[in-house]
């Protein structure tokens, strides 16, 4: 007998073969997929841009002399207040200064002395102190048993006055004539001598 001729497939069908091979390429492929680090990795995140300290003093300009000079009140170290209008009449010499400040420490003596020997003259010496809260109290007056004759003069100053005056950089000193009118200004240190000339000149105005 002829042997039987085998039927096309119909047009577009596959051949028979091919289903269990597309069947075990896929199995290949979810085994492969499911191996660890056969993933692909997920995209990494963005840098965080680092935190940069905001600088919340906001200290304006050191004040020009003729400027009249912006009124304070505050507590003296050995009590009660001191307020700057009060003090019109008389020259007077603000220092901004810290305890932890070198340049500071270095010039207080000869400034508590010029404060004292010129004081009987019409000058007053306010040694303002910009030390942080709430230790500021502590550290002046520990300060102050150290040098003898500055607690008299030293007052705790607040921020708010620093910035007024502009003192960001320690020390700040400001010669303020009789009228409380800003004369001269010095940031940083200045020599014993042309603080004494100048405050001579001042207490010689009339």
């Amino acid at each position: 007998m002829p042997p039987r001729s085998r039927r096309p497939a119909p047009r577009g069908a596959l051949p028979t073969w091919v289903a269990p091979l597309l069947f075990a390429l896929g199995v290949v492929a979810a085994f492969a997929l499911a191996m660890p680090g056969s993933r692909p990795a997920p995209p990494a995140p963005p840098p965080r841009l680092p935190t940069v300290p905001v600088d919340d003093e906001d200290f304006g300009p050191v004040l020009a002399a003729g400027t009249l000079a912006p009124d304070f009140e505050v507590p003296r170290l050995e009590g009660g207040t001191v307020r700057l209008s009060a003090l019109r009449g008389r020259v007077v010499l603000l220092d901004f200064w810290a305890t932890w400040c070198p340049p500071c420490r270095a010039e207080m003596p000869w400034l508590v002395q010029l404060g004292a020997a010129y004081e009987a003259r019409g000058l007053t010496l306010l040694a303002m102190s910009q030390d942080n809260p709430p230790d500021q109290q502590a550290l002046v007056a520990e300060y102050a048993r150290g040098l003898p004759g500055l607690g008299r003069f030293a007052a705790l100053g607040s921020h708010d006055v620093g910035r007024v005056y502009g003192a960001e950089s320690l020390p700040t000193l400001y010669l303020i004539d009789r009228a409380g009118r800003i004369a001269d200004v010095a940031v940083g240190s200045r020599p014993e001598a042309a603080v004494r000339t100048a405050v001579d000149r001042m207490l010689a105005a009339p």
